[in-house]
């Protein structure tokens, strides 16, 4: 004869108590193994409360994976990491960034996005790392639709490609599920392991199947084409490098100018120039300064790549180039 129904409904309380994810699924389960078979009565009522239960588990297991894989953006640029596991993606960012992921020489080793920070130029660039791709991602083997959503908002994509052996046939795999994603945007093939014996085999291999695409072969074990990879990152990232007037005058020990209009923005501290998109313009930088000072500004005196000669006054409009030093000046009230 079965446990009185009250008693068995205190029992399953108890053993639900604190549990939640897969721990909270097993005991609903064998909860649900435990229960009489009737379809009616108290025990029927039971076993319907248990499977709310169970939907209810499932939904927030849901919810919190989603979360997991959701990385906020920061920094002047967001650069996504794709490939295949186990192809150094992890490597790189704890090269670039010194980032402490973990690394290992068997696949899976991320098991959700991870960001870092990588300092290229005075500027703070996001590289993201995905989880490894497997073939049907796009049809969410893998979790492959979470993972591939938090790369959907990338300025430019690093493509990772193992040199070793097999390593180019999971690059296509890899690369066969996110070509609509990456389509359109700066994109640029990493090929990892460079150390290794195979390496140059597996890169006229590469070169030869993916004809057109740029490769920079790297190796976070010996340093060979990090420094190469972080200009490609710089240059993908369509960033450029705009300073004060104040602050190269008196790096290079010229006597001080007139002081530049300053804004109480983080970015005009210390030594680190201001980080603007290519094509900024003149306003765009006192905008980026703060945003009421483009309101009283009249013209802008320039030196660097963009001026025709060095202390050129220019407008509002003027656009700006990287290394350009500029001394806004206000209207005349």
């Amino acid at each position: 004869m079965p446990m009185p129904h009250e008693e068995m409904r205190r029992l399953i309380i108890r053993r639900l108590k604190g549990t939640d994810g897969a721990a909270r699924m097993r005991v609903i389960e064998e909860c649900m193994s435990m229960l009489p078979g009737y379809r009616q009565g108290p025990y029927a009522e039971l076993r319907k409360w248990l499977a709310q239960q169970a939907e209810t588990t499932r939904r927030k297991r849901k919810v919190l994976h989603a979360e997991e894989t959701f990385v906020r953006s920061q920094g002047d640029a967001r650069i996504v990491l794709l490939g295949p596991p186990n192809a150094g993606k992890s490597s790189i960012l704890r090269a670039l960034c010194g980032s402490r992921v973990e690394v290992g020489d068997y696949p899976f080793t991320t098991l959700r996005p991870i960001a870092a920070t990588a300092l290229i130029n005075g500027a703070q660039v996001q590289l993201v790392e995905i989880p490894g791709l497997i073939e049907g991602a796009r049809e969410d083997r893998g979790h492959g639709r979470l993972y591939l959503g938090a790369a959907q908002d990338a300025q430019a994509f690093l493509l990772i490609l193992p040199l070793e052996a097999g390593g180019v046939t999971g690059f296509a795999q890899a690369l066969a599920e996110v070509e609509d994603m990456v389509g359109g945007r700066p994109a640029l093939v990493v090929g990892t392991k460079a150390d290794l014996p195979e390496a140059e085999q597996v890169l006229a291999e590469a070169s030869s199947r993916f004809p057109g695409r740029r490769v920079v072969a790297i190796s976070v074990a010996t340093g060979q084409g990090l420094e190469e990879l972080r200009q490609a990152i710089w240059d993908m990232a369509g960033l450029m490098r705009v300073f004060s007037r104040q602050e190269q005058a008196e790096s290079s020990g010229g006597r001080r100018p007139k002081r530049p209009i300053r804004g109480d923005h983080p970015s005009t501290l210390g030594d680190r120039p201001f980080i603007l998109p290519h094509g900024s313009t003149v306003e765009g930088l006192a905008s980026r300064i703060h945003h009421g000072l483009s309101e009283g500004l009249d013209k802008a005196v320039v030196w660097g790549p963009s001026a025709r000669f060095p202390g050129q006054i220019v407008g509002r409009q003027h656009v700006l180039q990287d290394g350009d030093c500029v001394e806004l000046l206000r209207r005349r009230s």
